[in-house]
């Protein structure tokens, strides 16, 4: 019930911050294709750079990459369930007021999830 009245205030996932992958390894095989969206990283405000944004498809078979090119043009692929979306991000922002990476917030999935 705390988890959800933070999201309601505004706090994010634990485990979407852009230093994640420095804390936990996330095994996407065993992440169900319907979930794959709670694991994407977010980027930190200050970083202005283009990373690929991810989404989920229609087919609940597949995942998928969506793009830009030099364009602008929105480019989708797809994946099969079990690759990695290591290197995309979910297009949302965040600040991490300086605290540091916590596996113990209420924010965190659990390490079994």
């Amino acid at each position: 019930m705390v988890h959800e009245f933070l999201h309601v205030l505004g706090a994010a996932h634990e485990h979407n911050r852009p230093d994640r992958d420095e804390h936990v390894k996330v095994l996407w095989s065993n992440v169900g294709v319907r979930r794959v969206a709670n694991f994407f990283k977010d980027q930190w405000s200050s970083d202005f750079s283009t990373k690929p944004r991810c989404r989920i498809t229609n087919d609940t078979k597949q995942v998928g990459k969506q793009f830009y090119n030099s364009r602008e043009i929105k480019v989708i692929c797809l994946f099969l369930k079990g690759d990695s979306f290591d290197g995309c991000v979910s297009g949302a922002r965040r600040i991490d007021f300086g605290f540091p990476y916590d596996y113990n917030s209420i924010m965190h999935y659990s390490r079994v999830t």
